[in-house]
This record gives structure tokens, C-alpha cells and sequence, in this order.
């Protein structure tokens, strides 16, 4: 019977199995065929749509077998996206950590250096009064808008004394990683420089913004087509 041919070896184990025939260990195609169409219940028009539904079956399940492997892939490529994102953020955080601790040694050195270093008839104050990174929240992307975020970050570095040429450092511990990492690409001289650091923020903060939207909205989406999380959330 030519609709046998279609079928794979297991397909006709199988219906030899549903037809109720013992298939024999190391049996060959043409042998398992043999046993199909000598079985007493053999049935041409039963067999063909019996061996249409195994196969059919199969394909399924072959099929599901092949969508839940890349759904594992995707999540576990989620998963590594996520944690490299974390060290970065882990690594970024380390070196505004240190970049304090440097002012922080600077200040004490300048508040314990002899009063004859200042110029006759100079008073100000060599150091900060207040120290701005505790008193300086973290830029929150999605309650903050940059340019009054910086308003009152300059504000806040008044109140603290800090010169402006070290403002450029404390900016950083208060910007998200985003931020950090585009003025990385920037030479030293322009990401010391407050001014120009202010600027490029403003001018990027919206488009980055906007991409950042569109990223975590794709990542949510490839989490629901997952079911990692409801489509309701």
C-alpha cells in the first residue's frame, strides 16, 4: 500500500500497536508493513486515517518540542542580558564610588591645608558644607524630567559648595548607567566639563528616553509570548 511509505518506522510501530500486532525487536520497515497489512484487523481506509493522525501527532509534538527549546534560549539569553546589565551597573556604580572618594580625600586636603595658603583679603570656603551626594536624589526615569532634575541638582551643589569643575563627578552618581556610558565616549576635557556635560544630557536625554521605552516594552512583550509574565501586567 503506496500511504504506508509516508509514515516513519515508530509511526508504523504504532499502528501496528493500535491494530493490536506485536512488532518483533529489530524489525525492518518492509517487515513492519508486512505485519500492518496481514493484520486481521486491517482495514485500508481505517489504517490510511490511523496512520494520517499518528504522523499528524508526531509533527505536533515534534513541533512543541521545537518552540519550547527556543523559548529557552530566548529566556536564558534574557537572563544573561540582564545580568550583564547588572555588573555594568554593578562596575559604574564602583567607580562613581571612587570618584566620591577622591573629591572626598581633595576635601579634607584643601580644609587641612594652612590658613597662608589663601590670598590676603580671600574668605571663601574651601570646602563643602554639606556633602551633595546625600543630599542629591537619584535621576528617576520614570517620574523625572531631566532639565528640572539638573535645576535642582545645581541648586543642591550650591548649597554644598561644590566647585563647579567637580559637579561633572557627583552628576555621575546620580545619573542612570545610560547616561554614564554615552559620556564615557566623550574625551576627557569634555566630560569634565559641567557646561558641556549639561548640554549633551539635555540634547540626549529625550531620545534615549524614548528608546529606553521601546526596549523594555519589547523585552515585555517577548516575556508575555513566553508566559514569563500574564498579559494582564
Amino acid at each position: 500500500m503506496a500511504f504506508l511509505a509516508k509514515g516513519k518506522k515508530a509511526d508504523l510501530v504504532n499502528a501496528c500497536e493500535e491494530l493490536g500486532e506485536n512488532v518483533p525487536p529489530n524489525s525492518r520497515v518492509p517487515d513492519i508493513k508486512h505485519i500492518i497489512l496481514e493484520s486481521k484487523n486491517f482495514n485500508e481506509e481505517a489504517v490510511r486515517i490511523m496512520l494520517d493522525r499518528i504522523i499528524g501527532e508526531r509533527l505536533e509534538e515534534a513541533e512543541a518540542e521545537r518552540q519550547q527549546l527556543e523559548h529557552e534560549a530566548e529566556r536564558q539569553r534574557l537572563e544573561r542580558e540582564a545580568e550583564q546589565q547588572r555588573l555594568e551597573r554593578e562596575a559604574e556604580a564602583e567607580q562613581r564610588q571612587i570618584e566620591l572618594q577622591r573629591l572626598e580625600i581633595r576635601r579634607l586636603e584643601l580644609q587641612a591645608a594652612p590658613a597662608a595658603t589663601t590670598p590676603p583679603g580671600r574668605t571663601e570656603e574651601v570646602h563643602h558644607k554639606i556633602p551633595l551626594a546625600q543630599i542629591t536624589p537619584k535621576f528617576d526615569e520614570k517620574k523625572d524630567e531631566m532639565s528640572l532634575f539638573l535645576v535642582n541638582f545645581e541648586r543642591r551643589a550650591e548649597m554644598a559648595r561644590v566647585p563647579r569643575e567637580e559637579c561633572v563627578v557627583y552628576l555621575f552618581h546620580v545619573m542612570p548607567p545610560e547616561i554614564s556610558n554615552m559620556l564615557a565616549r566623550e574625551t576627557a576635557e569634555n566630560a569634565n566639563n559641567y557646561d558641556y556635560v549639561k548640554e549633551l544630557v539635555l540634547k540626549s536625554t529625550s531620545c534615549l528616553q524614548k528608546n529606553l521605552k521601546l526596549y523594555f516594552t519589547d523585552i515585555k512583550r517577548t516575556l508575555k509570548r513566553l508566559g514569563v509574565v500574564s498579559p494582564t501586567n
